[in-house]
């Protein structure tokens, strides 16, 4: 296992030696099925953090991480709640009044093409700013942060979520250890059906936010600047939750209200897996606790009095502002420093906050 942190707080030396655990679970299941040993490894990233899910927690699968196995027989951890999330970002050719992009998103969201998600959990729609004088035209930008929400819940056919009856549910097996932590995979074809249906979200969720963008912006759209991804399956045998692993050039997400920072990562720290060339990134400042005692106990995450269970779907949310909180909100400057002296990568640009619609609703910051 691989830290990328040269400064963890509490929570994440909690989940540190959480992720060890399924480390060896990976391990065990490559080695089981493939009848060799087989190793996996898992990265922790700076912004490592406490994920939206119980569900996913249990499974041993934080938000921040790339994990990545040997295997003659592919298989995909289920409790992942794999899906592609990123990030597009629009220059507009045009100034607009704030209270004008509040309206235009509005009736965007009256669009039905798709099943929106952009005010859930740390999704946004943000109006922002650049003064054009590092690498941006000035101007202002329209930036876009979902994930593909079609192929999530109640997809029965084709969704990646685990829910009672769709297609793979049937065929999922279970990986324990004698302290209660568990695995659960598919493998084998169901596998590669899995894998397939993921890469065809790469292109179709960057499509869905270049819809959603024209939507809004009409006359004033001008072109798309950035889309990259920091969710998803670089390659069969391999996951990345809230990691870039692609990008030449990456947004660094803060906190609401606060400046997005473009980034170049350091790609002299790339290496390869499974033929293909990968560059660790952070994608924000993610999330931590200040309420403990904080543990996950077989099917359920405990936070202070609190109680998150995995199997059940109806209460398994763990909320930003809440349970958790966004970390080094206060402290923008040192975070991104922090962050980047751990993950390191050259800081090109930054876009400030206009206004934006989040799960808190819509803002106007200036």
């Amino acid at each position: 296992m691989k830290v990328l942190n040269k400064n963890p707080d509490r929570t994440q030396k909690y989940l540190i030696e959480e992720l060890k655990t399924t480390e060896e679970l990976l391990s065990k299941v490559a080695t089981k099925l493939s009848g060799t040993k087989k190793k996996a490894e898992i990265y922790a990233m700076p912004d490592l953090s406490i994920p939206p899910y119980a569900y996913r927690l249990c499974g041993g699968f934080p938000t921040g991480i790339f994990a990545h196995w040997e295997t003659d027989v592919p298989f995909i951890p289920v409790d992942t709640t794999m899906n592609v999330c990123g990030v597009s970002i629009y220059r507009l050719n045009n100034i607009i009044d704030p209270l004008e992009f509040k309206k235009r998103v509005l009736e965007a969201f009256g669009n039905r093409s798709y099943n929106w998600n952009y005010t859930k959990g740390n999704h946004l729609v943000s109006l922002m700013y650049n003064d054009g004088t590092d690498c941006l035209q000035r101007g202002e930008y329209l930036v876009l942060h979902a994930s593909a929400n079609e192929y999530q819940q109640n997809n029965m056919q084709e969704g990646l979520f685990v829910m009672t009856g769709n297609w793979f549910y049937d065929q999922i097996a279970t990986e324990t250890i004698e302290n209660g932590r568990y695995l659960r995979y598919i493998s084998g074809q169901s596998a590669e059906r899995f894998f397939r249906i993921y890469k065809k979200l790469e292109k179709y969720n960057m499509e869905r936010n270049d819809f959603f963008a024209r939507l809004v912006l009409g006359d004033y759209y001008d072109k798309r600047v950035v889309s990259s991804i920091h969710y998803g399956m670089p390659t069969i045998n391999s996951i990345s939750i809230g990691c870039h692993w692609h990008c030449r050039l990456y947004p660094l997400l803060t906190a609401p209200g606060k400046d997005i920072y473009l980034v170049y990562p350091d790609w002299k720290k790339s290496f390869k897996i499974g033929g293909k060339k990968v560059c660790l990134s952070p994608h924000g400042f993610g999330v931590k606790t200040d309420i403990f005692p904080f543990k996950i106990d077989g099917e359920k995450v405990v936070i202070g009095e609190k109680v998150f269970y995995a199997n059940d779907y109806e209460h398994y949310s763990i909320t930003i502002g809440k349970d958790t909180k966004v970390r080094g909100e206060d402290q923008v400057n040192e975070t991104v420093t922090n962050i980047l002296s751990s993950c390191t990568g050259e800081i090109v640009d930054r876009l400030e906050q206009i206004a934006a619609f989040t799960s808190k609703g819509f803002e106007i910051y200036i």
